[in-house]
């Protein structure tokens, strides 16, 4: 990664892919913690790669860059690949190999140029057999490193051309070293996938769509690749690995349901895997502030786009980040971007170490994360714990007026916050994704709301906060001179139902004063009033609030509550959590849906016939225009959902 520089047929009925693949072959313990590091090619090699090893790295990362006319390394860039790979493997570390173009001038997308760098990386194979893994090719999605990236016609010109060079790489190098590990993507996280743009970028969504079409295309009866690596950058370093990207082409570490689907419905039902195919991360990295007292080892000036964090946060993110690999089952390995940081600001400064290879206060964190994914207790796998979610401001009866209330929650979850959402009677009105989680909400009307906080982690867990009623005073825009109604005092609220253990309930409640409006909420969720009837609860506990709203606007400061309990009933239901809905532009879809009983799953697509599905739940490549999701549960006892749940949405016309 440079600093500043920088679609298969498939019928719907074989569309809906199980994200977490059956025979997964990673996660857990022993997932490697690396990173990507070649001071040892030119400084002290046993040095260099124990300060690695101290860091808490087992794998190391080295590069044989390629350019034009080369068909095999120098003696020197060899010896110098040998030593380092040796002082890795001296200390404990496991060395890999990346072997790429220098730039996008010698991308190798000709005949010709293939050949050679054909003949460079097989060269490096049988000169380095300490080595076992090897990375063929860096962001080939990206005109840093590859070019051209699209045809005249605007279609993908760089996935075809790449995956006639992985194909060769992989047959030759395989010929030379039958045990070699080959591995392929090495993609970029990002892409705009616009041919008219002066920086033509491919996104590894559309990429990998286009690789496995081109696989397919080719006719190849082979393999490609024994492993896939994706770059797993956050947008920029002020933003969690957890945060998702649900809604647009980017993949990174949170997205890991989508890139099995996309690698799925690329490869799988060909000779190459897909959907079980083993995944690197190759690099990840967070920038952290440099301190005063370091500054003079660095040069330039921190780009504003890049939003380095303090070490503390730093060290909170990879950690973060290893939890969230590691229950990540076809994950083989996470790398650090570093060792220790580049001197320049315009490149990375996203190592444990800082520039002269003194530790910052982040690194005892890392190391101790690594160490808890190598001792198997970094997570409890998969996550199924919701995040912890607490508003603290504003107090219940709070008046806001025309300018608003600061809205405040404290979050916290045993992996990481996704993001954090405010909600006012039902509606999502802010998002977000970084701490502090304050919010500023200023009311479009008169009248009493319910506010509550809601918060998502990767794994789709949702936490929501106790919902806090505040009354609204706004001067009215049609008439601002009109005088409030006459203040008879805040109202009073009393309910007069005993509930039952029935899934459906009519409340009865009334006030003090008898021109009182009501507010009610059913779970924490605005709900009707006139009248507050529900049928079709689902077992378990409820607990229904409803607050009086008086003529002059005041409220009752103490609404009226009550809780119940419904018991289960014969039968299970299904609820689809979380999902795409109205008009979106993606193309991929990321279900997640529950019974509410232990159950298993079956899912359709388009009236397509019912097929044994897990949460969560990926689909890619969707054509554009009006698809329907459903998803039935089935529980222990045979019970097969009558009423299945459904989603719809549109997928608006336009390039993927």
């Amino acid at each position: 990664m440079i600093r500043g520089l920088g679609p298969v047929a498939v019928a719907a009925a074989c569309v809906v892919t199980a994200v977490v693949a059956t025979a997964a072959p990673a996660g857990g313990p022993t997932m490697k913690v690396g990173a990507v590091e070649d001071a040892a090619k030119w400084g002290d090699p046993q040095a260099k790669m124990q300060l690695a090893r101290d860091a808490g790295f087992d794998t190391v990362r080295l590069t044989a860059q390629w350019t034009k006319g080369l068909t095999a390394p120098s003696a020197t860039d060899l010896r110098q690949l040998q030593v380092a790979a040796g002082a890795a493997r001296a200390v404990g570390i496991e060395p890999i190999v990346a072997i790429y173009n220098v730039g996008s001038s010698s991308t190798p997308a000709d005949d010709a140029s293939r050949g050679d760098f054909v003949l460079y990386a097989t060269a490096v194979a049988t000169g380095l057999p300490m080595v076992t893994r090897f990375i063929v090719g860096n962001e080939p999605n990206s005109n840093l490193y590859w070019l051209p990236q699209f045809d005249a016609d605007g279609t993908d010109a760089a996935a075809p051309a790449y995956e006639a060079l992985l194909a060769a790489s992989y047959d030759s190098i395989k010929a030379g070293r039958p045990d070699a590990v080959v591995i392929g993507g090495a993609l970029d996280p990002h892409g705009n996938d616009d041919p008219q743009s002066p920086k033509q970028t491919h996104s590894p969504t559309t990429f990998i769509r286009d690789l496995g079409a081109a696989y397919r295309d080719s006719g190849r009866e082979a393999p490609l690749m024994d492993v896939f690596d994706l770059h797993v950058y956050a947008d920029n370093s002020s933003l969690p690995p957890s945060m998702a990207h649900p809604g647009n082409t980017t993949i990174s570490l949170a997205d890991y349901p989508k890139l099995v689907a996309l690698l799925g419905a690329a490869f799988d039902g060909t000779a190459q895997a897909g959907s079980s195919l083993p995944i690197l991360y190759g690099e990840f990295g967070v920038d952290s502030v440099i301190p005063p007292e370091k500054a003079g080892l660095y040069t330039s000036s921190e780009p504003a786009s890049v939003k380095p964090v303090d070490e503390a946060t730093q060290a909170q993110y990879y950690a973060e980040a290893f939890k969230l690999a590691y229950c990540q089952p076809n994950v083989i390995g996470i790398l650090v971007f570093h060792v220790s940081d580049e001197s320049s600001l315009t490149g990375w400064q996203s190592g444990p170490n800082y520039a002269d290879d003194t530790a910052k206060s982040s690194l005892p964190t890392i190391r101790d994360a690594a160490d808890a994914v190598r001792s198997g207790t970094a997570a409890a796998c998969p996550d199924a714990t919701p995040p912890t979610v607490s508003l603290t401001s504003p107090a219940r009866g709070t008046l806001v007026g025309s300018d608003g209330v600061a809205v405040s929650a404290t979050v916290s979850d045993d992996v990481g916050v996704g993001k954090v959402d405010l909600i006012a009677d039902g509606v999502v009105v802010a998002t977000k994704y970084v701490a502090p989680y304050t919010f500023t909400w200023t009311p479009k009307a008169s009248g009493a709301y319910t506010l509550l906080v809601r918060a998502q982690d990767a794994a789709l867990n949702i936490g929501t906060s106790t919902p806090v009623v505040v009354r609204a005073e706004v001067a009215s825009t049609s008439d601002s001179n009109a005088k409030p109604a006459p203040d008879a005092g805040a109202p009073d609220t009393t309910i007069a139902w005993t509930p039952g253990s029935d899934p459906a309930a009519t409340m009865s409640f009334s006030s003090n004063q008898r021109a009182a409006t009501f507010r009610c909420s059913l779970d924490g969720a605005p709900s009707a009033c006139t009248p507050a009837a529900y049928t079709g609860l689902a077992p378990g506990t409820h607990t229904f609030t409803v607050a009086a709203v008086d003529a002059a606007g005041n409220f009752d400061p103490t609404p009226a509550s009550i809780t119940w309990t419904v018991m289960g009933t014969p039968g299970v239901e299904t609820t689809i959590t979380s999902g795409p809905a109205g008009t979106v532009g993606a193309r991929d879809a990321f279900f997640s849906f529950r019974a509410s009983a232990p159950a298993t799953f079956e899912c359709s697509l388009d009236g397509a016939a019912f097929a044994t599905c897990t949460p969560p739940l990926g689909i890619a490549g969707l054509a554009a225009g009006t698809h329907t999701f459903s998803v039935r549960a089935t529980d222990a006892a045979g019970d097969v959902d009558a009423t299945p749940a459904t989603r719809s949405w549109t997928i608006r016309a336009g390039r993927r």
